[in-house]
């Protein structure tokens, strides 16, 4: 906004309000009058009023248009004084407006247009409010404390615009000034994670939690904030936010296939729930014997007990902080947020419980994909992820009746699993429920029933994904979910290739989706699907819409393999711009209105399909969370 802009802007708005710098500069001027008349008075009250300055305090009477009466005495001494009498102003003046009100008045005003996201406003005002303050825009001043506050407001106002660099800049500049407040280092720590400063923003974010500590405040305000920082920081290659300690899960070896463990070893493993501590053995030496309590049993017990705590304090102050457990249930335990946990190559078993990632770590498997992986066999998901977090590198084989993997929270939880493999054979590879956001990156995704199931709000970005020879659809949208989908394939399930139904919507940009036995994309209801660069082929149908539902393509290429390459029933409606259609295209009047486009290529097959058969995934079923086509 050019300045001309910006100050009719504000004047109009000093205009409705009935104040400003303007009007805040006119009552200073009069209170000065005033007082400079107030000291003319005093003075000729004292005889030493002068004829230039009784001429001067009768023009200011004139000025002000003030009503002054004057009584004289009856009196023969020169050198009483005639007092003038003083008439009350009708409307009494604003008290002298001081150089902190102004700049209150002009945070006020900064302060409303943030709020109406007014930003290029609320940055003027602010600065303005700066100048007032300290003399000039860059907070050095007299007001060490308003100008802090002046300057994380427009701190936020920069983030808003999306200017980084300017944000970082008044949000240091506040730390500076008010050194004991946490606010500024929030809005640091943002602009630092939007620059790409991962480990600066993870320590202001760290130092903000140490200021609101110190103050006794215990709200957590930093803990998203950090989690967020974590997870950009993970999905470009770093590792800020989880620098902990590092804790080793050892491999069951062949006790994995029997549900157990890794074997115990009493000189690394650490206290939990089912092993001895160093604790208990220092108190209790003669526990950790198989055999009777003889001398020699009892000293060696005791050695043991001072090697390991020997060790433990070596390991601290060496500053390695790694801890070996035997099993992932128990590192998880025992971490805290910032940790990393090391599966360690070989077959891990999590005993038939689920594993909660309630808290911001790194779970990752040693070495190359398959080298560490988790043999799992419950009724309950293998993990049950309500936190912001890094799973990596590990191949999940799930037995049983739920799924493999359960993302699901608020909207803050936005977990990173990558390069891994998650199969299922009783259940759906992974749910993602509620508002959660997950980033799933170069996995594979095999499900007894569905590979990825999405609900309720749910969101997310699957990228680089393979959905394959899932027993049913490979992707389920369900209820107001809208994930999305960049260069994965979903091949070979033995149903539908994306189901999206009630008031979900996909979308999917250069995805291949491949000899499915049902339709490529089956939208039902307002299900709706908005593609672009995909590629839909060699299914047993390619885009069959239904209900109301609407897809929205751009230059997709689609053949119907076995079936109809396009089918718009009932009220749907189809989308199509710069798309290759291969086969028969079945559709309402409605729906060839989208349909006939002169970017879109339509080629006819020699010999026309017909739709399949109403057996399998084809068959009509009442129940809206089973409906297919």
């Amino acid at each position: 906004m050019a300045q001309g802009d910006m100050e009719a802007k504000l004047k109009n708005r000093w205009d409705k309000k009935g104040s400003g710098p303007a009007l805040e500069a006119k009552l200073r001027a009069a209170q000065a009058e005033l007082k400079r008349r107030e000291d003319l008075e005093a003075a000729k009250r004292r005889g030493i009023a002068t004829t230039e300055q009784e001429a001067s305090l009768n023009q200011s009477r004139g000025d002000v248009k003030q009503n002054i009466s004057t009584s004289t005495s009856a009196t023969n001494d020169d050198n009483v004084i005639t007092k003038p009498k003083l008439q009350a102003p009708t409307a009494p003046l604003t008290p002298p407006a001081e150089e902190e009100d102004e700049v209150t008045q002009l945070k006020q005003a900064g302060n409303e247009a943030l709020q109406q996201e007014e930003y290029e406003e609320a940055i003027y005002l602010y600065t303005e409010a700066l100048a007032a303050a300290a003399g000039d825009s860059s907070g050095k001043a007299a007001l060490p404390e308003a100008c802090s506050a002046l300057l994380n407001n427009r701190a936020l106002a920069h983030l808003r615009l999306q200017q980084w660099t300017a944000a970082a800049a008044d949000a240091s500049r506040a730390t500076v000034l008010r050194p004991g407040w946490a606010k500024p280092h929030y809005r640091l720590a943002q602009a630092r994670c939007e620059l790409g400063s991962y480990q600066q923003a993870v320590e202001s974010c760290r130092r903000g939690e140490a200021l609101l500590e110190a103050a006794g405040d215990r709200s957590k305000e930093f803990a998203p904030l950090l989690d967020k920082v974590a997870q950009v920081a993970a999905l470009h290659g770093s590792l800020a936010g989880f620098d902990g300690s590092l804790l080793e899960v050892r491999s069951a070896g062949e006790e994995a296939w029997l549900g157990k463990e890794a074997p115990a070893d009493p000189l690394i493993d650490m206290q939990d729930d089912t092993e001895m501590s160093t604790l208990s053995i220092l108190e209790h030496p003669t526990a950790a014997l198989t055999g009777p309590p003889t001398g020699n049993a009892l000293v060696e017990a005791a050695n043991l007990a001072v090697a390991q705590v020997q060790q433990e304090k070596a390991l601290v102050e060496s500053g390695e902080k790694r801890r070996s457990y035997r099993s992932l249930k128990l590192a998880m335990k025992a971490a805290k947020d910032g940790d990393q946990i090391v599966l360690l190559r070989g077959i891990h078993n999590m005993a038939g419980q689920s594993v909660d990632v309630d808290k911001r770590v790194i779970i990752r498997g040693e070495g190359r994909l398959r080298e560490a992986s988790l043999d799992q066999r419950a009724n309950s998901p293998s993990f049950r992820i309500t936190r912001t977090c890094v799973i990596q590198n590990i191949e999940l084989d799930m037995s049983g009746f739920r799924e493999g993997v359960l993302v699901t929270g608020p909207s803050t939880v936005k977990p990173l699993i990558e390069h891994c493999t998650i199969r299922c054979s009783g259940d759906d590879a992974v749910n993602v429920k509620l508002k959660a956001a997950p980033t799933f990156r170069n996995c594979e995704l095999i499900g007894r029933k569905c590979g990825i199931k999405v609900m309720g709000d749910a969101r997310g970005e699957y990228i680089d994904c393979k959905i394959n020879t899932c027993q049913e659809q490979g992707v389920r949208v369900h209820d107001s979910a809208r994930p999305t989908f960049r260069r994965c394939h979903i091949n070979g399930n033995l149903e539908e290739g994306v189901v999206v139904m009630d008031q979900g919507h996909a979308e999917l940009a250069e995805c291949h989706i491949r000899d499915n036995k049902g339709p490529g994309i089956d939208l039902s209801e307002s299900g709706s699907v908005t593609m672009h660069g995909c590629w839909v082929k060699d299914n047993v149908g390619g885009i069959f819409l239904w209900d109301m539902s609407k897809a929205i393509m751009q230059k997709v290429h689609l053949n119907g393999g076995q079936s109809h390459a396009l089918l718009a029933d009932s009220d749907s409606r189809p989308r199509l711009r710069n798309c290759v259609v291969e086969g028969v295209i079945q559709a309402t009047e409605v729906g060839w209105g989208g349909i006939r486009n002169s970017g879109n290529e339509l080629y006819e097959l020699e010999d026309p399909t017909v739709l399949p058969a109403e057996e399998g995934c084809f068959k009509f079923e009442a129940d809206k969370y089973t409906r297919k086509q």
